[in-house]
């Protein structure tokens, strides 16, 4: 199954029957991609997704699984794993980090940062995110863009596992030199 807009399109109406896949990852914390597989297929009906991922998009159930397996379980493991990452970056510079509530998290806040009076909310996403061209992703893209704007989300973005040292926040102030850039 090619990773094309009919796809993606699809997969925008399918993803709604899914919970939370990240409060899933936060309240379980697996340890390894084999452990977080387990967690998903203990709480989620894969089966009922990539049937109607199949049935939308006229492709084998084979290709279905395949493509739900690694948007659903490897994407958020890494995720998950980025989001760690950031956590303790976020935390070696004397910041303490909570996990936002649910309306928070719908605004696009994926960690929250305090330290004194400061209160910095965080979206991470990867770079290939913003890489994709088609129209539903330009879409999520301005829509992301904008809700960092309007919620002043400071916005990490990663690429094999390290975090862009060049990611542009402007409307945030320094913010330690923006987390020491990272922690290198």
């Amino acid at each position: 199954m090619e990773d094309n807009g009919k796809i993606n399109e699809a997969w925008q109406r399918v993803r709604l029957y899914l919970p939370n896949m990240m409060g899933l990852y936060n309240t379980y914390h697996p340890q390894t991609l084999t452990e977080w597989q387990n967690i998903v297929n203990q709480n989620v009906d894969m089966g009922a997704i990539t049937e109607a991922l199949t049935e939308i998009t006229d492709s084998t159930p084979e290709d279905a699984e395949t493509w739900v397996n690694e948007r659903v379980i490897k994407d958020t493991y890494q995720g998950g794993k980025m989001q760690d990452k950031a956590r303790n970056i976020i935390e070696e510079n004397g910041y303490s980090v909570i996990i936002p509530t649910e309306q928070e998290d719908k605004k696009g806040v994926d960690l929250i940062a305090h330290k004194g009076k400061d209160k910095i909310n965080i979206q991470i996403k990867p770079r290939s995110f913003f890489m994709c061209r088609s129209r539903v992703c330009k879409c999520k893209q301005s829509i992301l863009r904008n809700k960092c704007k309007a919620n002043k989300i400071l916005l990490m973005t990663y690429d094999n596992g390290k975090f862009d040292k060049s990611e542009k926040n402007t409307y945030l102030d320094n913010i330690d030199n923006i987390f020491k850039r990272w922690q290198k």
